[in-house]
């Protein structure tokens, strides 16, 4: 069976179920708004005299098309879009043919319902993800229907010239024909190839921006939303340079905006932007100058890269591998010490017994050897520092370890004033841990706590958990981390106490992030630090 014309122009447009189904959804939005938009069409018709000529009867004839336009408009959104629906609208093209309306009106004013229901829809979806299929399917419906009455322009127009020069007006008609057949397919190339360049624009992982010559932001795609933390309804038309770059930055960005523009520059460029929050994300641009076809005026378009965490891998990786030096340099040195201390302290050992317990010489010898332990212990943690870590993972729960910590630490006299509270639900739950090597992070974790409290202050323990992780919490009474320091407490070598190596912080934070977790330190409001390590529970 021959595809009727009607079936035709709905395969040609592609207009599927999907399309009626959602112009039924945009019905409700547009009902209420109905008079906005025949108002809007008849205002634009009468504004032109040969319009106006065709209106013979004056207002009355103007209200009762108005009757009739809303009646095409609720069924150009409800259907059924069959051949009866086409009969009906064949009907009122051969109408616009008899009234004598000028073909370029019924063009120019179906532009007018196409703009006005594109703005309702846009007021209605401004940032919904599927405003693009509705607004798609709203111009695919208006395509039929100029189609429909177009055919109908192009029929009467071939029945005229066919009754004047039958074999002349057919080769006309069919030039008409293939011209408007043409036009069709130009004006539905252009508007898909104008879709899918805002579709890639909105979708890309890139950030995108057009400015105009004075540096003002014409085009936001969605990656700069979601980047910047700036809606695109607040920043068009805004100057780039001062939302996004920082005063201090901006004498030298405007001369490289100009450069670009200019052409005497490179096209690629790395600077930060500021967000909405203060921080700064730093970003790879490419940019090019363009031609505006609707003004003629250059546009900047500039594709941007956030390479933020890229830099910061970059550095942390520079800083590994400063820090990788350090540590074979320590592992030799502590190879090198660790034998003449072991030598000066059993030497010293040796002499105690041969003088009196209350002698000058025995209170020198003990102070030796307090001095040997404590170059043994930072020998020890440059060997931590410097060496790979192997855990040796067993199940066991977190009471187990602050047990046996804290009865150690018990042992020593300065632990007797200190009150220590352990709670938590998460206690007794049991986690793939190296004992051994959370029991030094724990350990350096509240020798530090007893010192910033001077041995008789309180510290609070608490074990809790969520979305497979475990907290424990070490807070202290003392007087807190001063600011300066916060960012410094875990590099290695960092220190304010007088005799500590740097490296208990430090080497915490490594035994943490080999099991796989992460160690943060801050202030407590009331007062005193606080330490939170995050592990896997798995």
């Amino acid at each position: 069976m021959k595809e009727t014309y009607f079936r035709e122009i709905k395969r040609f447009v592609r207009f599927d179920q999907g399309d009626a189904r959602r112009l039924k959804q945009i019905w409700p939005l547009l009902a209420p708004e109905l008079d906005r938009v025949v108002n809007r069409f008849y205002e634009r018709l009468l504004e032109h005299e040969g319009a106006r000529a065709v209106l013979v009867e004056g207002e009355p004839q103007i209200e009762r098309l108005k009757g009739s336009l809303k009646v095409w408009l609720r069924e150009i959104f409800s259907g059924p879009f069959n051949e009866a629906y086409y009969r009906k609208h064949q009907r009122i093209g051969r109408t616009h043919v008899r009234v004598g309306l000028p073909q370029h009106y019924m063009l120019t004013a179906m532009n007018v319902i196409r703009l006005e229901i594109g703005e309702i829809l846009s007021e209605a979806f401004p940032d919904h993800p599927r405003r693009i299929l509705h607004i798609r399917s709203v111009h695919k419906v208006l395509d039929m229907d100029l189609a429909i009455m177009l055919e109908t322009y192009h029929q009467a127009l071939t029945d005229a010239l066919r009754a004047h020069d039958r074999e002349e007006n057919l080769r006309l008609a069919a030039a008409v024909e293939q011209a408007t057949a043409d036009l069709r397919v130009e004006e539905l190339q252009a508007r898909k190839a104008k879709e899918f360049l805002e579709a890639t624009i909105e979708t890309t992982g890139s950030l995108v921006v057009f400015l105009d010559v004075a540096g003002r932001i014409v085009l936001f795609n969605r990656r700069c939303e979601t980047t910047t933390g700036y809606t695109r309804e607040e920043v068009l038309g805004q100057s780039w340079f001062e939302l996004f770059i920082a005063e201090e930055n901006r004498p030298l960005l405007s001369e490289v905006f100009d450069s670009v523009r200019k052409g005497t520059m490179p096209s690629h460029y790395v600077n930060p932007i500021r967000t909405r929050d203060g921080s700064q994300r730093i970003v790879a641009w490419t940019n090019t100058v363009l031609q505006d076809p609707r003004t003629g005026d250059d546009v900047v378009v500039a594709i941007g890269h956030d390479i933020t965490e890229l830099k910061a891998a970059q550095a942390k990786l520079a800083e590994q591998e400063a820090w990788v030096t350090i540590g074979r340099m320590a592992a030799s040195l502590a190879h090198e010490i660790r034998n003449p201390l072991a030598g000066i302290g059993g030497a010293i050992q040796t002499l105690i017994p041969a003088f009196g317990p209350d002698s000058e010489e025995v209170r020198v010898g003990q102070a030796i050897l307090q001095r040997v332990d404590g170059l043994n212990q930072l020998v020890n943690d440059l060997l931590l520092f410097a060496r790979p870590l192997v855990l040796h993972c067993i199940p066991v729960t977190p009471r187990v370890l602050l047990n046996e910590t804290l009865q150690i630490l018990r042992n020593d006299p300065e632990w007797q004033r200190m009150e220590v509270e352990v709670t938590g639900e998460w206690l007794d739950r049991s986690l793939p841990l190296d004992p051994q090597q959370i029991q030094l992070a724990l350990t350096n974790l509240l020798v530090n706590s007893a010192q910033a409290t001077d041995g008789k202050g309180r510290i609070s323990v608490s074990v809790t958990g969520e979305n497979g992780q475990v907290y424990i919490t070490v807070a202290d009474s003392g007087p807190g981390i001063p600011p300066e320091s916060m960012a410094e407490v875990f590099k290695p070598f960092f220190t304010t106490k007088r005799r500590g190596t740097g490296l208990g912080l430090s080497n915490t934070r490594k035994i943490i992030e080999t099991h796989g977790g992460s160690i943060a330190a801050g202030n407590q409001p009331g007062g005193g630090a606080r330490f939170v390590i995050r592990l896997p529970v798995h």
